[in-house]
């Protein structure tokens, strides 16, 4: 009767883990594969095309110089400028800046960081202050970006034809070693989990905001009429807490595929990897630990157990060759049912990314990685340690 009991758990336990597994795992596919994709093409010659004002904040980013400057100032695109704030660079990046000499360029040296206020949010500030009055659109950069000669052409068409007040593009992204393959997609999860799917950040009648600093075009009109990067000076998550302040103000925010666009390669080590996420895991998830924990716990039942089960089944078939028992080859079987769906998902999700399908093998050690990414993030905000980050300490 007991070992009727238990067979019975079991078969309810994986209904309960396949169930989750499943959805989990294709709401996180659907994310990634969401959202509508802005397309290259020309600007069209008989329309009139709004001014933009491109400003790219820059600390100590000498290897992204000459490719982000240069893709920016090949854009095939009527009107627009480039200010670059050289934030106290110490590394080369300010003779770098020096070899260009296009007239569209303006290279401004930024001011010491006052009080309360994060360092890039400074550098916004004082781009977006001098940006030329004519400007109908900011667009904000980050220097890891490279963009396709008509990406401005094709951002500015797509948030003017669907009336977008900001517009935020998901880039393609480069990567290259095994742990950038291994933790960047499921950052993205994290992100996602933290705080909402692309559907409801879409949504106006959802709370949801979200944005990719990384590529961040706003109305002018509706950057002055929120007070500017001051409104969120102090937000380690800048991006994410504007375009909070966006929605909030009831202004439209859109999110969208900008694959065809935009490349980036966002942090190439560990090292990289594991400071800048978790510089913003925690202020992403809104400083929630109710948040991190349910997040945690989601994920370590998605996509940790399933796995240990199968190598505990398949141990103990392994230990028992020849009198292998019929309860141990069905826990074997439900655990091999836990794990088969988790897997197919996992690997159409590398496929989409341009990685290997064996990185789907990866997936509870990413998870492990990201769990431990998110609470150290936790702790050193909660704890008051803070976060470095370019030598600037964030509290």
């Amino acid at each position: 009767m007991l070992t009727s009991l238990f067979r019975n758990a079991d078969r309810r336990n994986t209904l309960i883990i396949n169930g989750v597994t499943l959805g989990v795992a294709a709401g996180l596919l659907t994310n990634a594969r969401n959202g509508a994709s802005v397309a290259v093409a020309p600007w069209p010659v008989d329309q009139p095309a709004p001014p933009v004002c491109c400003i790219v904040p820059m600390r100590d980013e000498v290897g992204n110089v000459g490719g982000c400057i240069g893709d920016l100032l090949a854009q095939q695109y009527p009107h627009f400028s480039v200010i670059v704030v050289d934030d106290g660079s110490t590394d080369g990046t300010t003779a770098a800046l020096a070899g260009f000499t296009d007239p569209r360029l303006r290279v401004i040296t930024g001011a010491p960081l006052p009080p309360g206020w994060t360092g890039k949010t400074w550098a916004l500030a004082q781009g977006c202050a001098a940006a030329d009055p004519a400007a109908a659109w900011l667009l904000t950069l980050d220097a890891d970006m490279r963009l396709h000669p008509q990406a401005l052409a094709g951002a500015v068409a797509y948030a003017e034809s669907r009336h977008a007040d900001l517009l935020t593009l998901l880039p393609l992204l480069e990567l290259h070693t095994f742990w950038e393959k291994l933790l960047v997609p499921h950052a993205g999860e994290l992100y996602t989990l933290l705080v909402g799917a692309m559907d409801r950040v879409n949504d106006p009648g959802s709370p949801v905001a979200s944005a990719n600093g990384q590529f961040m075009l706003l109305r002018r009109s509706v950057y002055e009429a929120l007070g500017g990067w001051a409104t969120v000076r102090g937000e380690v998550a800048e991006d994410w807490a504007l375009a909070r302040c966006v929605k909030r103000a009831g202004y439209r925010l859109l999110m969208a595929q900008g694959r065809s666009l935009l490349r980036a390669r966002v942090y190439a080590g560990l090292g990289e990897l594991w400071a800048g996420f978790s510089k913003t895991l925690f202020p992403a998830g809104g400083r929630s630990l109710w948040r991190v924990a349910g997040v945690i716990a989601l994920l370590t039942v998605y996509g940790v157990l399933p796995p240990l089960r199968l190598l505990r089944a398949a141990a103990r078939l392994a230990r028992r060759p020849g009198q292998t028992h019929g309860a141990d080859r069905e826990r074997f079987v439900l655990a091999l049912a836990q794990v088969g769906p988790l897997l197919a998902v996992r690997a159409a999700l590398s496929r989409y990314l341009g990685l290997s399908p064996w990185m789907a093998v990866t997936y509870p050690l990413a998870i492990l990685m990201g769990d431990a990414m998110l609470l150290w993030s936790a702790w050193r905000y909660r704890s008051g340690r803070g976060m470095t980050w370019k030598g600037r300490r964030y509290g």
